[in-house]
């Protein structure tokens, strides 16, 4: 079964040696197929990374105005808290903040700085 297969591969070989050497037709035909492949999987890599690394970053700069946006109203909730007399009443006041700032999502972390 191997060498008919063989032989079947080696006849097809030389049927296309036989045409690529008589007829400028094929030859053309198939240098502009496979250069437009070529060309077709280098345009298609070069979109693809250039609309991956858009997407990145957009995302990038969404989260970054959310997180000042977060932080502007985390800090004027701070600000305009009268709980300041005692540190158990100034902590308490922070946790409700925080968590609110943090809201429902387990992906957003609220870092407390001085």
């Amino acid at each position: 079964m191997k060498v008919v297969a063989g032989i079947r591969v080696a006849a097809a070989v030389g049927a296309l040696t036989s045409t690529w050497r008589r007829s400028l037709v094929f030859r053309v035909i198939a240098t502009t197929v496979t250069i437009g492949v070529l060309v077709l999987a280098l345009v298609g890599t070069y979109l693809y990374r250039q609309i991956g690394e858009g997407l990145v970053e957009d995302r990038r700069a969404v989260a970054s105005a959310e997180a000042l946006q977060l932080t502007k109203r985390a800090q004027l909730q701070f600000n305009s808290t009268d709980l300041v007399d005692s540190p158990e009443r100034l902590t308490t006041a922070a946790r409700g903040i925080v968590q609110e700032q943090a809201g429902t999502e387990r992906s957003r972390y609220v870092v407390l700085a001085r």
